[in-house]
């Protein structure tokens, strides 16, 4: 190609990033046209305004609590059942606290990020020797590419920009053996680890990998032992500024267990699935989900192009053709953990996926989930090798090398599928207002979204930065056993067995969202019998979720503390390989195997007349209590049954969980948070089998997890 002109660095930079800007704001069209009040859709948008807001004003204001965000109320330290975001809080404060409108400064804060990301793909992309244009149309590939679009929601997730600039600085030091570059590469990286735990491990593993192959494979000046000694301690001051994050999210692993389930495998054929609005294609593909199994469309313009760089390659010197036969390596890698759990082609197991391994194998692995979003990760590859293919194809005809990176993002352009408008500035319900100035302790609002509508409980979450209260609420990727009882509880509200739950937890005050003209017959009952007090009332306008009318706010009368614990005989666990175990659906056995980690589940919402069953073979059971050992990943419906078995087979009660029950566990988990059992006792009887039964009133979005299910008897019950 002929030589390109020179060109001011820092005028080159800046033409650059707004180019790139405006096509942030034409990629994420329509729901850039209303950034002041408008986000992507309830759940992970209003998650993510929420934890960068909130995170941000406490960077500032109360670094001390900085994790102690208010939700999920009554848990410490709330805000580490997310990611923590602390890079995209720290941006954002400023703009929060300019305009008053997160919303307004998230999605502000989105356009730069999407942004970033094509500017560092373009700058890697010139110091591997890309053209001008051609780089511009790989970091445009790499920033709007399908998959990163749909991932607008997620800002923390989105911020990839500072992997492919470490890159460029590790690219450098191995070159030059340059100090510099090796502190400016960790400092990156840092900046990539603040940003979100996914990139800190994935991204990092990345530039360790880029850096090892450049150095093994640089010129001798110094040999590789001396790069690579000069790069520890940058690497080690880094570690350490890390660390305190770290050592937050271990301490409340060792009490919640933050293990994920089994990744499920995302078919590859999702690299050529569109979503549905492409401009260029329509839909074409497997459907496709808004988040897991979403649409990772590569692009055919890049698959062609990135084929053509490949094939030139083989032509090249070694030396020449590394960095193109490396960036198809890493591409392919990271497609093979994108698939999860195993590698699927159109519906057919192709093989055991590396992902699966990792989380069998690696405590790490265990705790992070959704392996897809290596796809996003994978672009960064595929873009590159794509920019070569223009240069190839193109040849010294530089309209045509621009028409080609144009159209590499071009294939992924659509109109963006979702948007959802909330109240923003003075449309904010004065409710809130007056909560942020009252005695309120913490706040339930109700009526409850539904248990399904587990997204919904953001609103809430959004509504808080407003009113600065403690909420139960908690919309959060690692959601305490607490929260979803709490949750649960909040749907039976105005009961007065529900009422007297949340006081126990700590809440003292309602916000009862009136749509009619008057209050409904079961709260106003509520409040004649003085279980509820009414505190206040505001008018409400319409906004996106409810109609208008009326907020009214009621406090709880305190609740009679639980009689204290009886203390009793101990009791024995007794379990027999004569047992034998069954369910309405799900694997029993794992319920009694004795490993508290494999669960009986049922997927399906608990409707009524699920049931779990230990027959107990030709042995007689005195039985005593049936104890439960409750963790984060166990989920019980609101109310079941246990029943025995007596010899002629008929079934007769014998104890039930319901709410008294669910008081003492509440109780039990405000002293103990992470964990507790369910001890559920009941007239001693022998038995030749039990089962719990959820009841006709049961219900449970999230089904039915048991870890374990102990079978408890006095010392010489079992004949």
């Amino acid at each position: 190609m002929r030589p390109e002109p020179a060109r001011s660095p820092a005028r080159e930079k800046g033409l650059i990033f707004l180019s790139y800007l405006v096509l942030s704001i034409l990629f994420l069209w329509p729901l850039s046209k209303s950034p002041a009040d408008t986000v992507a859709y309830v759940g992970d948008s209003l998650a993510t305004v929420y934890f960068t807001s909130e995170n941000g004003r406490r960077l500032f204001s109360d670094p001390g609590s900085l994790f102690s965000a208010g939700v999920a109320f009554p848990h410490e330290s709330a805000a580490l059942f997310e990611a923590h975001r602390l890079l995209p809080a720290l941006l954002a404060a400023p703009l929060i606290a300019f305009t008053s409108n997160p919303i307004l400064a998230i999605n502000l804060l989105g356009w730069m990020a999407y942004a970033f990301n094509a500017w560092g793909a373009f700058w890697l992309g010139r110091t591997l020797g890309i053209s001008r244009v051609a780089a511009f149309g790989a970091g445009a590939l790499f920033a709007f590419n399908t998959y990163a679009v749909l991932e607008q929601p997620r800002l923390n997730i989105v911020i990839l920009g500072f992997i492919p600039l470490a890159i460029v600085e590790a690219l450098a030091f191995a070159r030059t053996g340059g100090a510099r570059h090796a502190w400016r590469g960790a400092v990156l990286w840092l900046l990539q680890a603040f940003t979100e735990n996914y990139s800190a491990i994935y991204g990092g593993a990345a530039i360790v990998l880029v850096l090892v192959l450049a150095v093994v494979t640089s010129p001798p000046e110094g040999g590789p032992a001396r790069r690579l000694r000069a790069a520890t301690v940058p690497s080690l001051v880094v570690a350490l500024a890390f660390l305190p994050v770290v050592i937050a999210y271990a301490r409340m692993d060792a009490v919640y267990d933050f293990r994920r389930e089994s990744p499920y495998s995302l078919d590859l054929s999702h690299f050529l699935a569109t979503q549905p609005g492409n401009l260029l294609y329509g839909k074409i593909g497997p459907p496709v989900r808004a988040q897991q199994q979403g649409a990772h469309f590569i692009g055919f313009g890049a698959l062609l192009l990135g084929v053509v760089a490949l094939w030139r390659a083989r032509l090249r010197p070694a030396m020449k053709r590394g960095w193109v036969l490396a960036a198809f390596g890493f591409a392919v890698a990271l497609a093979l953990l994108a698939a999860g759990r195993s590698v699927n082609l159109f519906g057919h197991r192709l093989m055991p996926g590396p992902y699966g391994w990792l989380f069998d194998h690696g405590s790490l692995f265990e705790r992070t989930r959704i392996p897809e979003r290596f796809g996003l990760l994978m672009m960064l590859p595929v873009s590159l090798l794509a920019g070569r293919g223009i240069d190839i194809v193109s040849g010294n005809r530089r309209a045509f090398a621009l028409i080609l990176a144009l159209f590499l993002p071009l294939e992924h352009a659509q109109r963006f599928p979702w948007m959802e408008t909330l109240p923003v500035g003075r449309d904010i319900p004065a409710v809130y207002a007056w909560l942020r100035t009252s005695d309120a302790r913490a706040v339930v609002e109700a009526p409850a979204h539904g248990e399904g509508l587990v997204r919904m409980e953001s609103v809430d979450m959004y509504f808080q930065l407003f009113h600065h209260k403690p909420i139960v609420s908690a919309y959060v990727s690692f959601p305490p056993l607490l929260t979803r009882i709490l949750r649960q509880t909040t749907e039976e509200l105005p009961d007065e067995k529900a009422l007297r739950t949340l006081a126990l937890a700590g809440v003292d005050t309602l916000v009862y969202h009136q749509e009619g003209p008057s209050i409904p017959s079961d709260w106003a009952d509520a409040e004649a019998a003085g279980r509820i007090t009414r505190r206040g009332s505001f008018p409400r306008e319409a906004y996106w979720l409810r109609p208008s009318g009326r907020d009214l706010v009621f406090s709880i009368s305190a609740a009679r503390p639980l009689p204290p614990r009886v203390a009793r005989a101990p009791l024995a666990r007794i379990r027999s390989g004569t047992w034998r175990y069954r369910a309405s659906a799900g694997r029993a056995a794992l319920a009694g195997d004795g490993d508290k980690d494999s669960q009986w589940i049922i997927e399906d919402t608990v409707r009524g007349g699920e049931y779990f069953e230990i027959g107990f073979g030709g042995d007689t059971v005195r039985l005593s209590a049936v104890a439960l050992p409750m963790t984060r990943r166990d989920i019980l419906p609101t109310r079941f049954e246990v029943e025995t078995r007596d010899q002629e087979g008929r079934w007769s009660p014998f104890a039930s969980y319901g709410p008294t029950k669910r008081d003492e566990l509440v109780r039990d988990l405000m002293e103990s948070p992470g964990r507790a059992v369910v001890t559920l006792e009941g007239e001693e009887v022998s038995a030749t089998g039990l089962r719990l039964v959820a009841g006709a009133r049961a219900r449970s979005f999230d089904g039915w997890r048991l870890g374990e299910v102990e079978v408890l008897t006095a010392p010489g019950g079992l004949k």
